[in-house]
């Protein structure tokens, strides 16, 4: 039997540090997942379920000692998600065990097959010989604890997050090959303007995530944003430039209409030569360039923040007449220069290449 439990540091708290009383808490075998049922007081007494200390304890919120007869453990319990958070914990025993065991090697001068024979006294143990399992490797409870691949100051502990995202033509997904393969991160699901990533890793608090685009979408002017979350974060993609929006612009005798090609622009009245147009706030400022493609000329007009003109005329120059009445010939491509308040996000399926890579790299904390 083995001893756990009854330390300074074996206190729940929540993500405030306030303490978390007559929690109810689970013991399973340490990295199998395997529930132990079996636990005992300190005298023997069996336990029916390990909560921690009740409000009016002197300790509230820790967790007392107990025995159970498995040498290393994972404690766990439901954070305010549901989600399950887990630490380890080897018996005190086994910390007993090697200190004897090292201060009767260097009192004995012992040669290699002595060594070995004390060392063995504690096969299938943490600190002492590998027991193999039937599979011919070393069963997880054997093996110290590397959930935590980062000590941060005052002892605290973080996971780490990484993972290469691709979308050939076949949606986005997570790289795994013999060159890639990603840490903490599960899976990844595309929505109509954001990508999801899972990263289920018992976490408490967030540190830090980036997202990098390769040197591929880098030159190409894709954007990222993440909203980091303990059990998820959310990517947005941007591809739309920040300083300008531009668009074929167009009108149809067919349709008595004018058309923007791809939706910038819209709110269209023409009066006295003069097309006026509606855009999405581009800021005081700013400037504009036309390139005229019908019949007709064409040349920028007033400018506010939401609005753009455009001048349409017929003759050669000096001789140009303004024209009047709109027209098929009436076309050209405008765009409009500034700082957009806001870019849109874009949809996650068009952002395509065969090549192009976004690199995730985050730390999250855990207990």
């Amino acid at each position: 039997m083995f001893t756990f439990g009854g330390t300074p540091a074996d206190v729940l708290t929540d993500s405030q540090g306030n303490v978390i009383p007559n929690y109810p808490v689970t013991i399973r075998v340490a990295g199998t997942g395997q529930a132990v049922t079996a636990l005992y007081e300190l005298d023997g007494t069996p336990i029916g379920q390990l909560r921690t200390n009740s409000a009016s304890s002197s300790t509230p919120g820790a967790i007392r000692s107990f025995r159970a007869d498995t040498a290393a453990i994972d404690y766990e319990y439901l954070d305010i998600t549901g989600a399950p958070v887990r630490w380890y914990q080897a018996g005190r025993e086994l910390a007993t065990t090697a200190l004897d065991t090292a201060q009767a090697v260097a009192a004995a001068q012992l040669d290699e097959g002595d060594v070995q024979a004390i060392i063995g006294t504690q096969a299938g143990a943490p600190g002492g010989l590998a027991q193999l399992g039937l599979d011919g490797r070393v069963p997880a409870e054997q093996l110290p604890d590397t959930r935590a691949v980062v000590v941060g100051d005052t002892g605290r502990r973080y996971r780490l997050l990484s993972a290469v995202l691709r979308n050939a033509g076949d949606g986005w997904g997570l790289i795994e090959d013999g060159s890639h393969r990603p840490s903490g991160i599960t899976s990844v699901e595309t929505q109509a303007d954001r990508l999801i990533l899972q990263h289920g890793v018992g976490a408490n608090r967030v540190s830090s995530l980036q997202v990098t685009p390769d040197e591929w979408w880098g030159a190409r002017g894709l954007r990222c944003g993440a909203s980091v979350g303990l059990t998820s974060t959310t990517l947005f993609l941007y591809q739309e430039p920040p300083d300008r929006i531009s668009d074929e612009v167009y009108y149809s005798t067919a349709t008595s209409s004018w058309t923007s090609a791809s939706g910038v622009f819209s709110g269209f009245t023409f009066s006295g030569g003069i097309l006026t147009l509606t855009h999405e706030n581009m800021g005081a400022g700013g400037s504009a360039a036309i390139g005229p493609r019908g019949a007709t000329g064409a040349f920028i007009g007033n400018l506010t923040p939401t609005t753009t003109q455009v001048v349409f005329y017929t003759g050669s120059f000096g001789s140009l007449t303004a024209a009047t009445s709109p027209v098929n010939g009436m076309r050209c491509y405008l765009t409009r220069y500034g700082r957009r308040a806001t870019v849109p996000a874009a949809n996650p399926a068009s952002v395509v290449a065969s090549s192009g890579n976004l690199w995730v790299t985050g730390l999250l904390e855990i207990p």
